[in-house]
């Protein structure tokens, strides 16, 4: 039985594919990374440390599922831009990873 792929987008910047979720931007052609980031400015780990900031104004309920949708568009970015990841960098991702399935909703 075949899985259903959730919907992508290819962004007209970086020409890499991302969930169709990631590009609500202005345009709407190009990804939140790219509109959001630079890669001559922006290291991985200043990307990771705003995580949260970008949770909280992302209006996701799930912080989960927020936090690994966007470190795997983040990695396809850096990748693509060949930003680099130094070890520390890994072990953030890691943590950031583990964090549990609580949400918003969690405290009203």
């Amino acid at each position: 039985m075949l899985k259903m792929q959730p919907p992508s987008q290819q962004c007209k910047c970086c020409k890499e594919f991302y969930l169709t979720k990631w590009f609500k931007t202005k345009d709407g052609d190009t990804c939140f990374f790219c509109t959001n980031f630079l890669p001559m400015r922006d290291t991985k780990t200043t990307i990771l440390s705003s995580i949260d900031h970008h949770f909280l104004w992302s209006g996701e309920i799930s912080r989960k599922e927020y936090y690994n949708h966007f470190l795997d568009g983040l990695n396809i970015w850096c990748n693509h831009w060949h930003v680099s990841t130094s070890t520390a960098d890994k072990t953030t991702e890691e943590t950031l990873r583990k964090v549990q399935d609580w949400s918003r909703e969690y405290w009203h």
